[in-house]
């Protein structure tokens, strides 16, 4: 018996020694995986969710803490700098540098505000953003884009009295503390609920030149390539450069 990691399906094989096939003699057929956009804008299945939300997890918890940790070790080594600009980065790839080291947490509080961020930003700014770029009366080809299979999302506030946005924070900010190896973590519930319901979360601005995604035989690379290209302004090479040197200096 086995269950599969795609929503909640299972199957049952029955095998007899010496009289069936054995569990390793068949191979199972490859699973057909969920379209880029699909499972970034617009799930529509349990199993969408599930994939989204793993996805998150090691990004938010793995592979930006292990690029930002890993920038800052080779940020060190003699001539690195040099390098770098010898590859000459794009203006979106200094950015995420520049974010990526300005969102590393130094304390319980910073973890804390960044979880926040984290909820704000997965369940109201990108829900916000998807319904401008693709309001609910949209029509594509000829059709009503939210049409089935797709459902328009409602965007969610975060609400200091509701259990499960305050499980979703403090959860969160435990992770980065532990990834980043915070001290003096506050487990008390009612001490991270009065901090919480003392910060200000800002409105959000949607971008108007936005591209999100629709075609689900694209690619996130082909999707990266449609997105409007930032020039450098003068002088602004290097004053990326240099904050993401500042940064870095302050990471041990």
């Amino acid at each position: 018996m086995e269950s599969g990691t795609m929503g909640t399906k299972g199957h049952v094989q029955d095998i007899i020694p010496h009289k069936t096939s054995n569990y390793a003699s068949t191979n199972d057929p490859p699973e057909a995986g969920i379209p880029f956009c699909t499972l970034k804008s617009f799930p529509s299945k349990i199993e969408h969710t599930i994939q989204w939300a793993r996805d998150k997890f090691q990004t938010t918890f793995t592979l930006k803490p292990r690029e930002t940790s890993q920038f800052a070790t080779d940020s060190k080594i003699d001539g690195f700098w040099e390098k770098l600009k010898a590859k000459n980065p794009s203006k979106p790839d200094l950015h995420r540098a520049i974010k990526l080291l300005s969102i590393r947490p130094k304390n319980f509080m910073d973890c804390l505000q960044l979880a926040l961020h984290k909820f704000t930003s997965f369940f109201r700014n990108s829900i916000i953003q998807l319904t401008y770029i693709y309001p609910p009366d949209y029509v594509k080809d000829g059709h009503l884009f939210w049409s089935p299979p797709r459902r328009i999302p409602k965007h969610i506030e975060f609400d200091i009295n509701n259990a499960t946005h305050i499980d979703f924070v403090i959860n969160c900010a435990l992770l980065f503390a532990n990834v980043y190896q915070i001290k003096n973590v506050d487990n008390d519930r009612n001490n991270i609920v009065k901090i919480l319901a003392g910060i200000t979360i800002p409105p959000y601005q949607v971008k108007k030149d936005k591209y999100i995604e629709s075609d689900e035989t694209a690619t996130p690379e082909q999707a990266k390539a449609k997105q409007q290209k930032e020039n450098f302004q003068p002088g602004e090479f290097d004053q990326m450069i240099s904050k993401i040197q500042e940064l870095t200096q302050s990471i041990q």
